[in-house]
């Protein structure tokens, strides 16, 4: 995959090429998101209303289907920004300039060694199997992913910040509870990426855990835009 830069507010990865923001406009409104398969959005345009404009792009995907990342870009980066830029839709946050290293990390993340895209793919959540643990009981399913979807988050930040602070053990719990939560609801893909920050937590090995906890994070995005529709 390569990466071609478009001037805020999109960055988009496929073929090379530099568009102005209204043509990144324009693309959008015409094509929709599915056309590209990584927007970097700059949060703080003036010739865009970005969160508006996320907002367009998921209301769009719950219609038509599909899920594609969106970063968040910012020259003024703060914790509850950040915070902020992700529980309204986005999949990451960086500021800018935007790192090479970064690029990669995000390219690694949604990388697939199938030819689909992994955001292309349909979101698998088993949601008959997660309603028979619970007995067809269709309200406490919505109870049981309120409480998942609430507590998201907060286990997202964890990992994250064990991998600042270099603390596997803490990784480790928090990608063992995230696991069983995954599991018993169903959602098979994201719970094989905690399996595996897991067994990095327990081994101590977090040199490949960023890309991991990036890649995780797009996949509950995508689990979190279909579970809120029940």
């Amino acid at each position: 995959m390569t990466t071609s830069t478009i001037t805020a507010p999109v960055l988009v990865a496929h073929r090379p090429r530099l568009v102005s923001r209204a043509l990144a406009c324009v693309l959008l409104a015409e094509f929709g998101a599915l056309s590209f398969d990584l927007i970097f959005m700059d949060m703080e345009s003036a010739e865009m209303d970005a969160f508006a404009t996320i907002q367009a792009i998921r209301d769009r995907e719950k219609a038509e289907g599909g899920h594609v990342p969106i970063i968040a870009m910012t020259e003024h980066p703060t914790s509850a920004d950040r915070e902020l830029c992700l529980a309204q839709g986005t999949d990451g946050y960086s500021a800018t300039p935007v790192s090479q290293e970064e690029i990669e990390t995000f390219l690694l993340a949604i990388a697939s060694s199938e030819p689909a895209q992994l955001w292309r793919r349909p979101v698998l959540w088993d949601r008959a199997k997660a309603l028979g643990r619970l007995e067809g009981d269709e309200k406490l399913l919505r109870e049981v992913v309120g409480i998942f979807l609430e507590g998201k988050p907060k286990t997202l930040a964890q990992m994250e910040q064990a991998l600042i602070e270099k603390t596997p053990k803490v990784l480790e719990l928090a990608a063992h509870g995230l696991k069983s939560e995954l599991a018993y609801l169903g959602v098979l893909e994201a719970c094989d990426t905690a399996r595996q920050l897991e067994e990095m937590g327990k081994k101590e090995e977090l040199g490949h855990a960023k890309v991991l906890v990036a890649r995780l994070r797009i996949q509950l995005s995508q689990v979190d835009g279909i579970m809120r529709q029940i």
